[in-house]
């Protein structure tokens, strides 16, 4: 039997790996921006595993949408190795 997903924009709460998954990055980065104040971390229950408010994670995935380039990044030039035949000269 297949249960229906509910998009995530239309949940109260995620719980840390769900919020990591959606912006492609570890649990402890979510972490990391909750320390820093950009995502909010709550306790449903007295005790019970901390999640994600979807309001925060809402508000920082549009902030990345809003910070991408539009313009391709620029490509690298790679040095080059130049070596000198002694024997040559």
């Amino acid at each position: 039997m297949q249960r229906d997903e509910i998009h995530w924009r239309d949940r109260l709460f995620l719980t840390i790996p769900d919020a990591a998954s959606i912006f492609a990055r570890s649990p402890s980065w979510i972490r990391d921006r909750a320390a820093e104040g950009r995502l909010e971390l709550a306790s449903v229950m007295k005790g019970g595993p901390l999640v994600v408010t979807v309001a925060s994670v809402s508000a920082l995935a549009d902030e990345f949408e809003m910070d991408e380039p539009t313009a391709p990044p620029p490509t690298r030039e790679w040095p080059r190795l130049a070596w000198i035949n002694p024997h040559l000269e």
